[in-house]
């Protein structure tokens, strides 16, 4: 199952700092534990991020540990 949230990072500022919005508009794909953060870095068109969010973001590194929204996990 996929999930996807909108958020308005103007009335939610702990929340855009907390994933680094810098611009809009900013897609993550965040694996279902949050574990794993992807960070769309490609064109704002739409056919581009429609690819992306089908599963363009396999093909993206992962944000290392320490620099993720959740920080370093235990596993």
């Amino acid at each position: 199952m996929t999930y996807i949230a909108k958020v308005d990072a103007t009335k939610q500022r702990a929340l855009a700092a907390r994933f680094a919005v810098q611009g809009y508009p900013t897609l993550l794909h965040l694996s279902p534990r949050g574990r794993e953060v992807r960070k769309y870095e490609g064109s704002r068109g739409v056919e581009d991020m429609s690819r992306w969010l089908e599963g363009g973001y396999e093909s993206t590194a992962k944000m290392p540990p320490l620099a993720s929204p959740f920080g370093p996990t235990v596993e």
